[in-house]
């Protein structure tokens, strides 16, 4: 039987290994919000007019708030998704 501590260090280097895989902060691409910001701009001048206006405002707050339960919504089912592969279902 081998001994715990010829075992201890196997032990802290897989789950230092594993422990690397685990991504705890979305990490968000600059060039994707800039991206989006500018889509939102384009859209909302199209739709709502002139920037500056409450339409305009509007149309910020909405499209913005649309994104944040779409990403709310990936972001839940990716975490249900790696639960389920977890518990080996």
């Amino acid at each position: 039987m081998p001994s715990i501590a010829r075992c201890l260090p196997l032990v802290v280097l897989a789950g230092l290994t594993i422990s690397g895989c685990a991504q705890l902060e979305r990490k968000t691409d600059p060039a994707a919000t800039a991206s989006a910001a500018q889509d939102d701009d384009a859209y909302c001048r199209k739709e709502a007019g002139e920037p500056g206006s409450s339409r305009y405002a509007e149309c910020l707050k909405v499209r913005d708030e649309k994104r944040a339960v779409h990403d709310t919504r990936i972001e839940r089912t990716h975490r249900h998704l790696s639960e389920q592969m977890l518990n080996g279902r």
